[in-house]
């Protein structure tokens, strides 16, 4: 579940902004709940109790401003927060760095504003993803844990699966590569030979000429004959939709 705050002392504008993410995050995310606050105060009392996942902060609020309710926050520490500052004084724009914001939102036209509020969420979605925590349980019977974004690719070998890590560490499950392809489908991983299962966020470049994949960590896999037309294509609805890398 993804929580989500967005505070701004106008409450039309609280409303249209809240409406528009509503819209947007739908697309992106099954499990999320947004909150809608109209003073720095109340919204960091919400916080403590049970702290957000993200925050849209209007900048201007009388009392406790947005850069007052994000210097706090940031202070709080604990759980990755990401802060989006909202405003019509774009001005602003210079003040926002000692505050570590996710991004910087002008206040325009509905349609260039929902056109910025999709770029974000767009971007987020692909991070939280990588950010999902996996067990393995390994050709040893000891649990491991780790993070999608530690994954470059899987590969087969006989009756197991070998989890090819960043830091060139490996981890090898009995497991066959298809129950491997079911369980990663939703979090950004593309079968790209019989034997290859990669983490698209590790992708650095397509090489058609000479059918192969080059990784974050300089490998070049092949691409296997029957996975060649529909790469590209998933590869490409993969970043549109929501890669975390760009």
């Amino acid at each position: 579940m993804i929580t989500i705050a967005v505070c701004d002392d106008n409450r039309l504008a609280l409303e249209k902004l809240a409406a528009i993410l509503r819209e947007i995050c739908g697309r992106y995310w099954e499990g999320f709940e947004i909150r809608t606050f109209e003073s720095g105060e109340s919204l960091l009392e919400a916080h403590e109790k049970a702290p957000f996942d993200i925050l849209f902060l209007d900048i201007r609020m009388p009392g406790m401003d947005g850069f007052s309710a994000a210097e706090r926050i940031r202070r709080q520490g604990g759980k990755r927060v990401s802060v989006v500052f909202v405003t019509s004084q774009e001005e602003l724009v210079y003040q926002v760095f000692p505050y570590a914001p996710y991004a910087f939102i002008r206040k325009r036209s509905d349609g260039l504003i929902r056109k910025d509020l999709e770029d974000v969420i767009r971007r987020l979605s692909g991070e939280y993803l990588q950010e999902t925590c996996l067990k393995l349980e390994t050709a040893y019977h000891v649990a491991e844990y780790v993070r999608v974004r530690e994954i470059i690719y899987l590969f087969s070998e006989r009756n197991y699966v070998i989890y090819q890590m960043t830091k060139n560490r490996r981890i090898k499950v009995r497991k066959a590569m298809r129950e491997c392809e079911e369980e990663l489908k939703d979090l950004g991983f593309l079968r790209i030979h019989r034997s290859f299962l990669i983490n698209m966020e590790h992708i650095r470049s397509i090489r058609r000429k000479e059918n192969g994949v080059c990784l974050s960590n300089g490998e070049v896999l092949e691409i296997g004959r029957t996975y060649r037309e529909e790469i590209g294509e998933r590869y490409m609805a993969w970043l549109e939709k929501g890669a975390a890398h760009d």
